[in-house]
């Protein structure tokens, strides 16, 4: 992975949808949405009787998420409502 951010974490709050969590990170003062799915959350880490809500294993990952998210950006794989979407085969673990 790469050291370069082009999107900048940030103190956004997270919440859970049907497809998984939201949250957004900042690129030159524009929010970009990400969107974590279900599928992404299983693989980073499985549901288990300690953490089985996803929005507590997504804190626990959240780095991982962003990283991954900034990748994304920074290869211009972006969803046409330019939102960036991580799946399962983004997490490599």
């Amino acid at each position: 992975m790469s050291d370069i951010w082009r999107i900048q974490p940030m103190a956004y709050p997270a919440n859970v949808t049907v497809r998984g969590v939201r949250f957004a990170m900042m690129d030159q003062g524009h929010l970009i949405e990400i969107l974590v799915t279900h599928g992404a959350l299983d693989r980073m880490e499985p549901p288990s009787a300690a953490c089985s809500d996803y929005l507590g294993r997504f804190a626990k990952h959240r780095e991982s998420f962003e990283r991954i998210a900034n990748e994304k950006f920074i290869r211009n794989a972006i969803e046409e409502d330019g939102s960036i979407a991580v799946l399962a085969g983004d997490v490599q673990v």
